[in-house]
Parts: C-alpha cells; structure tokens; sequence
C-alpha cells in the first residue's frame, strides 16, 4: 500500500473517530443542561421544604450517574483511538488540538461543540455557587434557630440506641424534621 493510501485511511478513520467524539459531546452537553435543571429543582425544593421534590431529584440524579459512567468510558476509549491514530499521548487529546488535526467541516462543528460546552461549564460554575449560597445560608440560619431553642452552650448532644453521639448543635449542617 501507499503511503498517499495510508495517509487517507488513516485520516477517514481519525474523521470517524472525531465524529464518535462530537456525538459523546452532545451527550456531555444534554447532561450539563440536565444538571442545571437539577440544581433549580433542588433550590425550589428547598426553598419549599418539598421533601418528596427531594427525593425524586435523588433517584433521578442515581439513574443520570449510571449512564454518565457509560458516556464516561466511551469518551476515554475514543481519545485513546484518536491518540493511537495520532501518535500522541492520550492525555493530551483535547479540543483544541482536534481543531488543529480536523478537515474544515469537522473543525467548525468541534469548534462549535468547544463553545458550547465552555459556555454551559460557565452557567453550570455559576448556579453551583448560588446552590451552595443557599445552602450555606440555610445552615446558618438552623443554626441560629437551634441555638435561640436550646441555648447558647454546646451542651446538648442527642444519642443513639446503641450510645453514640449522633449530633450537636455546633455542627455545620443540621437535619431536623418538624
């Protein structure tokens, strides 16, 4: 064989490879956008003690991470292929480099795919911080309910069947039920 022949087989393979690549990106992108939705579920549940929300939201979030393990271990198989193609090592198989290596028509849609994800990486960043705010905020505000009900001292501490300390009040998250 020719090495011209090599040269096109091994680009048409690289192309396919890129191709896998960018539908396990539309995956990543549809999680993210999954997450976000769960992040405002989980504030609104929050917000309105709605612990039936919360569990929902759990068992749907159990379900989203079997399959994000999958998507997961495609990803890593394809940037091994593309390293092997390649020559190069597979931890340094990313984006931008893919845009260097891709013909004109695969490179705009990995370029495209690269905004994508960065923008939703930057909203995901963003309502990860308010979700923690709030949640900080919460727990801040048990703690000043708890210790206005039972004092300022840290001597209450609650008991399991078997004797061991289970809470305090100086903790940082507290769970009470009304």
């Amino acid at each position: 064989m020719k090495a011209r022949e090599r040269m096109a087989m091994t680009r048409n393979r690289l192309d396919k490879q890129i191709e896998r690549l960018l539908e396990v990106l539309d995956e990543d992108a549809a999680h993210i956008r999954s997450t976000l939705e769960h992040l405002n579920a989980l504030r609104a549940a929050i917000i309105k003690r709605d612990e039936v929300a919360l569990g929902d939201l759990l068992e749907a979030v159990q379900n989203e991470g079997r399959h994000r393990l999958h998507a997961e271990l495609r990803r890593q198989r394809i940037c091994s292929d593309i390293a092997e193609l390649t020559g190069t090592p597979a931890e340094t198989v990313n984006l931008s480099r893919l845009c260097d290596m891709s013909t004109d028509g695969l490179r705009s849609r990995v370029q495209a795919r690269q905004a994508e994800l960065k923008q939703l990486v930057q909203t995901l960043r963003m309502e990860h911080t308010c979700t923690m705010i709030l949640m900080r905020e919460c727990s801040r505000l048990n703690k000043m309910l708890l210790k206005g009900l039972l004092g300022r001292g840290g001597e209450t501490v609650m008991y399991t069947a078997r004797g061991s300390e289970t809470w305090q009040p100086q903790n940082d998250m507290v769970n009470i039920k009304l």
